[in-house]
Parts: C-alpha cells; structure tokens; sequence
C-alpha cells in the first residue's frame, strides 16, 4: 500500500506540473489575442491566422483530462494476495510464504 502512495502522489505531483503548463500556454495565447485586437485589421488577420495555427499545432489540452486520469492510493492498490478467490493475483511475484496445506 505505500508504493500505492507514492505512485498516487507522483502521478498528481506530475498532474499539477501539467496542468501548470497548459494554463501558461492558454494564458500566453490569450495574452497574444488580447493584443491583437489592438492591431490595425491587416496585421490582426495576420496574427490572429498565426494564432489558431498555434493551437492547431498543440491541440486540445484540457487540464481537467490530466485530473481525471488520477488515481488514488486505493485505486492502484492490488493486494498480493486476493480472499475473494484465494489465488495471487497479477502482482504476486511468486515468492509469497504459504502455509503447509495450502
């Protein structure tokens, strides 16, 4: 289970990184938006063509798909050894202990 804690904080570590780029990029892009509006319409049309170029090129980013790809220490527990139909599951290594009779 503390490997399960670990991962699940990387992971979300990770996420809050992601997400950190995503909105720096939506807000460097909205930024340049902005500021094209100002243009004189020749050289707004120029830039505004170079903007949804730039989104093109990076696609949809949506900071909310990295959150929900997030899984909880308890979601990415497996235990080693599963009561419900007493067989190891994919994370037995094989080497677990077993009493005699088993």
């Amino acid at each position: 289970m503390q490997q399960s804690i670990r991962d699940s904080q990387a992971h979300l570590d990770q996420i809050i990184q992601d997400w950190s780029k995503v909105m720096n990029v939506e807000q460097f892009l909205k930024g340049v938006e902005d500021r094209a509006s100002m243009l004189p319409d020749d050289e707004r049309l120029v830039v505004l063509r170079r903007l949804e170029l730039a989104r093109e090129f990076l696609g949809t980013q949506s900071p909310l798909g990295f959150f929900i790809s997030w899984k909880t220490p308890s979601e990415r527990y497996r235990p080693a050894f599963d009561a419900g139909n007493e067989a190891p599951n994919e994370a037995s290594t094989g080497n677990e202990v077993h009493e005699i009779g088993e």
